[in-house]
């Protein structure tokens, strides 16, 4: 992970840049993986994988996907709680088996 350098703005890389952030909440909001979770020059999920590991990381999915299982519908609508735990599992299978699964965000 790279946090050396500065943003478009001017603000160190690894300081949030309030303008960063606001030029990203502009865009459609996407309840899965909001844009929010974007802001900055990396995803804190890629920073989660990056310190566990490929194969804890897919463990960190299966559970996450679990919690959202076992709370649909408690605080979001169900259907909304079924694609995040999808999303999860999209991504645990993409990380054990990147050839056969894609990334559930679209990214090569």
């Amino acid at each position: 992970m790279n946090l050396t350098g500065k943003c478009a703005h001017g603000t160190p890389m690894y300081m949030l840049c309030s303008e960063c952030v606001v030029s990203t909440h502009k865009t459609t909001p996407d309840p899965i993986n909001p844009a929010h979770y974007k802001a900055g020059r990396v995803e804190v999920i890629d920073f989660i994988r990056e310190q566990l590991g490929d194969a804890d990381f897919a463990a960190y999915c299966r559970g996450n996907a679990i919690k959202y299982l076992s709370r649909a519908g408690r605080k979001d609508a169900r259907a909304q709680d079924y694609g995040k735990a999808a999303w999860y599992c999209q991504m645990a299978a993409h990380v054990e088996d990147a050839t056969h699964h894609a990334d559930p965000r679209g990214r090569a």
